[in-house]
């Protein structure tokens, strides 16, 4: 079961504003016919993002979502925490030429639940270049 609802506003100078929440419930078990092994997944999700857009100049935008992620797993007897912070900026300094920086940091409430290694980590700053032709 999810359920998505979200409030924005765009009539601010040069700036995008909103604010959502997603409250998922994930339940069930399964069994592989091949191994029978079995696998389980008892948990409910609360996620709250508020996403800021601001057009800094007419070539330079900046975009900012922070997001609170509040687990609880009843099965494993868990209640944790995930903060996640997101951003971009994004300058287009002619039509065909377009400079991007990102980045995302997350901190994991439970350390076991925290993929540190690649391709499991999500943190990551990266800067591009694209050119359209």
């Amino acid at each position: 079961h999810r359920v998505n609802w979200g409030l924005g506003y765009a009539g601010l100078d040069n700036m995008d504003l909103s604010l959502s929440q997603e409250i998922s419930r994930e339940k069930y078990e399964m069994v592989s016919n091949r191994t029978g092994i079995g696998k389980g997944k008892n948990e409910r999700k609360v996620s709250t993002s508020l996403f800021l857009r601001a057009q800094l100049t007419p070539k330079l935008v900046f975009f900012c979502e922070p997001r609170v992620e509040r687990v609880e797993a009843p099965g494993l007897k868990l209640k944790f925490t995930n903060n996640i912070l997101s951003g971009k900026v994004e300058y287009f300094s002619t039509s065909n030429l377009r400079m991007v920086g990102e980045f995302k940091s997350t901190h994991v409430g439970v350390r076991d639940f925290d993929g540190r290694e690649y391709p499991y980590t999500d943190n990551f700053a990266r800067f591009k270049i694209e050119f359209n032709f």
